[in-house]
């Protein structure tokens, strides 16, 4: 089971995860609430432990999190902490929702038996996901109340102090003896209020009337870049990318008594930015009168890229669904409209997309952008480009990766300048685009309003990705569809041949059998012995030709999609079979073939076309009787009820088909064995036919052989068919 351990101290981490995988539970880390949320977009824990106060995001922000997403919302959730220890805060844990509420250190036998049962309360039912009993304002607002309330603690024991020295007047040394230790518990509650300050991971700063700075922690110097004695006494504001916009809120704060989540960024001395929300209160003298505002900043500067990163994912995503809702026809057409989108997905003005061939070194204008096409007028622009002769825009191949200029004027010698008249570029990003581990294209973009970054490379690149998939099918389906079409053409005029040659053979056919029919009834006078047998052998081979042209009339049809006639009757099982076994009986006896019937009882009537099911018996009664080994052999014809259906089947016990051929023994005019000098006689189209005629029976037809050893061939069909489908 997956286990998500979430602790901003790594040996924290360390030794949970250690007492988890002895019980082999799988562990993930996270060492921020922020960093939890990242990991949970691609991986559903069993089981989220996490601590409470973490830099960036705390625990308490993090279930909060949890419990508005539908997915996240039923994980059971576990506090385990050794700040947070007082009921108070235990009370407040659950009442967001939190399954259990662990302070540390436990032993690892109890650590785990808490987490066992959690699971196994969660697995039973027992464990129902609990919804905050409280809004993230009332949230917020206990938060900073819990800070203060620290603060309130250690006044107070000055406050307490102060009273007995006045009232510890009695002598001199008790006098003494009490101010001393007055002093020492002054000096501890400060001692603890100013631990409780800079043990906050998040900017404290306290501001009197004027706006001015009366104090700071540990993480307000961090944030600012000043130290701390550098900032007191100076304007609150000056430390904020818009300093009217602070003002304003501390100054809410002395009308309000309080502001929440105020939105702000600071700025610190080297430029970089800290987004952070601001929760605000006034804190008052023993008099109760307001002395000034108590401000704790929350740092949501991770949050806030999430949220820019997950608003650039979802941009992408319609930009996908876009392309695959419109269904571009043509490769030119889907390539232009992702080069629009592309160009909309990273906030560019221009772009492009170049074709390349690596085994050319060669790049093909695929397409501009239309902002490309309004400020560019070169005439007659070229649009093929050697990998050698191409300047900064080239690298992304050169290097096999993406290349960004964000300050394209500025010298830099891998240009190579552009043409006069050509599009102006102020920041520059190209990318390449692999598939199979070769580049196939290049795309590029321009004159953004603020600088290209890994960002924009990892939209563009999962972009262009998707992109190319959806090209690379379009060319499948392409290719597909031109061999269909040139196979249809190729049946037509194979099925055209066909029936031309079954018209043309069967007259003259018609004309051999019909006189060797008048000769046979001597109607031309007597034969001798000789006569006879020619004559005989003549209508033998004239038959079996018309069986020939009969099954490549078949067939044409088949293949041209027509359905064979079929005329459905009810007829008795036991009666076809025999009837049907004494075309075969002759050609068994001579070659040693006992033949055997198994006839379930049941199986009495079906309703079929009794001529097609004869036509299917007698093909694998013939192929049985064929393919028999010199000495003889058996053959055994079955029938049954298989669930719904009737089966029937030849097996027999000659040289059976070899394993890699029999996928085409259905396949026209395949034979087991081919060439000048066959062995066995045949054209290898009738078991093409009688697995047509089972289809259309609404059965199917398929073999079992052993090499060398025989074959069994099984056939269904429903005992009733329906005659209008088969019309």
């Amino acid at each position: 089971m997956k286990v998500l351990v979430v602790d901003d101290n790594k040996n924290n981490r360390t030794h949970i995860s250690k007492m988890l995988r002895v019980h082999s539970y799988d562990v993930l880390e996270a060492s921020n609430g922020v960093e939890a949320l990242r990991l949970l977009k691609n991986v559903i824990p069993d089981l989220i432990i996490s601590n409470i106060g973490m830099r960036g995001m705390d625990g308490f922000t993090l279930l909060l999190r949890l419990k508005k997403n539908s997915i996240t919302n039923i994980i059971p959730f576990v506090f385990y902490t050794e700040t947070y220890v007082s009921d108070e805060d235990r009370e407040f844990g659950l009442s967001m929702g939190a399954s259990r509420y662990l302070v540390k250190p436990l032993d690892p036998k109890e650590f785990n038996f808490e987490i066992e049962t959690t699971l196994k309360e969660f697995k039973a039912g027992e464990l129902k996901p609990k919804r905050p009993k409280q809004t993230e304002e009332e949230y917020l607002e206990k938060y900073s109340e819990r800070i203060s309330q620290m603060l309130d603690s250690g006044i107070n024991e000055i406050d307490l102090e102060i009273e007995k020295r006045k009232n510890a007047q009695k002598s001199l040394q008790e006098e003494i003896a009490q101010r001393q230790i007055g002093e020492e518990k002054l000096r501890s509650a400060a001692l603890y209020a100013r631990s409780l300050i800079e043990a906050s991971l998040d900017p404290l700063v306290t501001i009197n009337r004027d706006g001015k700075i009366t104090d700071v922690n540990k993480a307000t110097e961090d944030v600012t870049g000043v130290r701390r004695d550098q900032l007191i006494g100076t304007d609150f504001s000056n430390y904020f990318t818009e300093p009217e916009k602070a003002r304003e809120g501390y100054q809410e704060v002395f009308l309000k008594g309080f502001v929440r989540d105020y939105p702000l960024a600071i700025r610190h001395m080297s430029g970089h930015t800290t987004y952070v929300l601001y929760n605000a209160t006034v804190y008052r003298n023993e008099r109760g009168k307001v002395e000034g505002v108590f401000a704790a900043a929350r740092d949501i500067t991770e949050l806030k890229h999430a949220e820019e990163l997950i608003k650039l994912e979802d941009r992408r995503l319609q930009s996908q669904l876009k392309i695959s809702l419109n269904k571009p026809e043509t490769q030119n057409d889907l390539m232009n409209m992702a080069l629009e989108e592309v160009v909309f997905l990273s906030d560019s003005k221009v772009g492009y997309i170049y074709y390349y061939s690596e085994e050319k070194e060669e790049f093909t204008l695929h397409a501009w952008s239309k902002n490309v096409m309004e400020s560019c007028t070169i005439q007659n622009p070229q649009t093929t480009y050697q990998l050698k002769k191409t300047g900064i825009w080239g690298e992304a191949v050169r290097q096999r990766k993406t290349i960004i200029v964000n300050d394209f004027q500025a010298y830099n010698p891998l240009k190579k300048g552009y043409p006069e008249l050509h599009t102006t570029l102020f920041r520059f990003m190209t990318l390449p685009v692999f598939s199979n581990g070769s580049i196939v294209a290049v795309v590029g973009v321009g004159n953004k309003e603020t600088d290209y970054n890994d960002i924009d490379v990892l939209q563009l690149k999962q972009m262009m990705e998707s992109i190319w998939l959806i090209s690379q099918r379009q060319e499948a389906e392409e290719s597909m569809r031109v061999a269909k079409e040139a196979e249809q053409r190729a049946s037509a005029v194979k099925t055209d041949i066909l029936m031309k040659m079954n018209h043309e053979l069967r007259t003259p056919l018609n004309a051999i059998l019909g006189f060797s029919d008048l000769l046979n009834m001597r109607l031309a006078g007597e034969l001798n012995r000789m006569q006879e047998k020619y004559i005989s052998t003549i209508s033998k081979s004239g038959k079996h030709l018309l069986g020939i042209i009969n099954d490549m009339l078949d067939l044409a049809k088949a293949e041209s999609g027509e359905k064979l006639p079929l005329s459905i009757e009810s007829f008795s099982v036991q009666r076809v079979i025999d009837e049907t076994l004494l075309f075969v009986n002759e050609k068994s006896i001579q070659k040693k073939i006992i033949i055997k019937k198994e006839i379930d009882p049941e199986l009495d009537i079906i309703s079929a076309d009794k001529i097609r099911f004869k036509q299917i018996l007698l093909n694998l009664l013939d192929n049985a009787l064929k393919f028999s080994k010199p000495q003889g052999g058996k053959i055994l014809i079955a029938a049954r009820k298989a669930g719904n259906m009737a089966q029937f089947s030849v097996s027999d016990t000659g040289i059976g088909i070899m394993e890699e051929n029999i996928d085409k023994i259905f396949t026209m005019f395949y034979q087991e064995e081919s060439g000048m000098h066959r062995k066995y006689a045949g054209t290898g189209i009738g078991l093409k036919i009688i697995k047509q005629l089972v289809e259309q029976h609404g059965g199917r037809l398929w073999v079992e052989s052993k090499y060398g050893e025989g074959s069994t061939f099984y056939f269904t069909m429903p005992p009733v068919i329906n005659k209008e489908e088969n019309k």
